[in-house]
């Protein structure tokens, strides 16, 4: 294990988004709140020791900056600054790296997923930690899909990656995607030897419905979930459908595979929102499913009418098949992250509610909750300050406790990356743009 940077890391411009603790508790849920540049979060299995990951300030906003707490989210420490690859490009442009955090049951053994801008290619990396998280290995640089065209210009926002392992962390996946203007392709890759060596998956089967090759197409995973054993792993994403064959017009499926006892096989792809309509472009955000992998409930958008609308949709046989829940009528509402009980019935929903006055984009951070997994109801006690939102929530096997992170921006120059990071989770090529679009002013 490497040494990397045990400093306290000094946020060296005056730009700096705002640090904020909260807590709620609604007489079942117990729930510590932390804002501060936090993209993920994870933690042992009572939610006491976690690990959080961010992003620096200003001109550090491409750093990863990974902090800690052993008492629930109550005091963090930290940040430690996490190394560069030695081959990342000096000059990739200043937003936010994508970064997903997991560690074990026991909170020792804990990974995070991220890229780097490697010869013009957000390229995945990996860090581990065997100590709970105060000591990190240096960056694992993983090989890019086979059939990605490495020629074509990518930006930070162009890509997204999430991690799950089993309740030991010996058995993980790691689920992505990289958008160009002509394709985007899946990011999956395995490991069996936690994570001393990780493959990449190159044979996943392409829908049946997904765009032809000669229009804009491909698959983009955007989350992932392992069973305790480690015996069931599961997916999800989207799929590119072609509305007319005349045009450049397209929409997108949200689409699950799974693998059952062997990371090497994966099912074909299996349409997860049954009730959301082709016409509209859709995705998942984020997928979480009981201790044995039956019962998963995933999160996930719609875009329609220049709006961004939240659907929630579950299984109850280990992702074959998906039934969507009563729809969230919520215009321009985003969940970013779901987490549940061992059960996977009572769960929080976190993420973003936005509106649009003009030019000003003001959004607050929202949290769900069900009892069930079925009907599901807003937190309206806990007052979230505007220009917020909420990244990521871990919760206990009970689901009594949980810990929620995220971001608070104090001035324009924040709340402009923030709404670039709000830009990105829906992907830009659904919403008919290119990253390159969305990093113009």
């Amino acid at each position: 294990m490497t040494r990397l940077f045990g400093i306290i890391f000094a946020l060296l411009s005056s730009t700096c988004f705002a640090e904020k603790t909260m807590s709620f508790d609604n007489g079942t849920t117990h729930m510590q709140i932390y804002f501060n540049r936090m993209q993920s979060v994870h933690c042992d299995n009572s939610a006491t020791h976690c690990i959080g990951v961010g992003f620096g300030s200003s001109a550090h906003v491409k750093d990863r900056l990974v902090y800690s707490t052993i008492d629930g989210g109550k005091t963090w420490q930290g940040p430690t600054l996490l190394a560069n690859p030695e081959e990342i490009d000096k000059n990739a442009e200043e937003f936010p790296n994508p970064v997903s955090t997991y560690c074990d049951q026991g909170g020792i053994n804990c990974f995070i997923a991220s890229s780097a801008m490697i010869k013009g290619v957000p390229t995945p990396i990996v860090y581990s930690s065997q100590d709970g998280g105060q000591n990190w290995s240096a960056p694992k640089v993983l090989p890019l899909p086979k059939k990605l065209n490495t020629r074509a210009p990518y930006f930070i926002l162009s890509t997204s990656l999430k991690i799950a392992c089993d309740g030991n962390a010996a058995t993980c996946i790691i689920a992505g995607g990289i958008i160009n203007s002509r394709e985007q392709v899946p990011f999956l890759y395995t490991s069996s030897d936690a994570g001393a060596s990780w493959t990449s998956v190159e044979n996943l089967k392409k829908p049946w419905f997904q765009s032809p090759a000669y229009l804009f197409h491909g698959t983009f995973l955007t989350s992932a979930h392992c069973n305790y054993s480690g015996s069931k792993c599961g997916v999800v994403g989207d799929s590119i459908i072609t509305r007319s064959i005349f045009s450049y017009t397209y929409s997108s499926k949200p689409i699950f595979y799974g693998s059952e006892n062997d990371l090497a096989k994966w099912s074909g792809a299996k349409i997860a929102a049954p009730n959301v309509s082709s016409k509209v472009p859709s995705s998942f955000t984020d997928l979480t499913c009981d201790g044995s992998g039956e019962r998963c409930v995933g999160v996930g958008y719609v875009y329609a009418n220049d709006n961004v609308s939240p659907f929630i949709t579950f299984s109850e046989d280990g992702g074959n098949n998906w039934t969507k829940s009563a729809p969230l009528n919520i215009p321009s509402m985003l969940f970013y992250s779901i987490a549940c009980d061992d059960s996977a019935h009572h769960c929080f929903a976190v993420g973003r509610l936005a509106t649009v006055d003009d030019t000003i984009h003001v959004t607050r951070s929202v949290i769900y909750s069900t009892t069930n997994g079925i009907n599901w109801s807003q937190e309206e006690e806990m007052r979230l300050p505007n220009s917020s939102m909420l990244k990521d929530i871990f919760c206990n096997e009970s689901g009594s406790y949980c810990v929620a992170v995220g971001i608070l921006a104090e001035n324009e120059i924040e709340k402009r990356i923030m709404q670039k990071s709000i830009n990105a989770a829906v992907l830009p090529t659904v919403i008919g743009k290119t990253p390159q679009q969305l990093m113009e002013p």
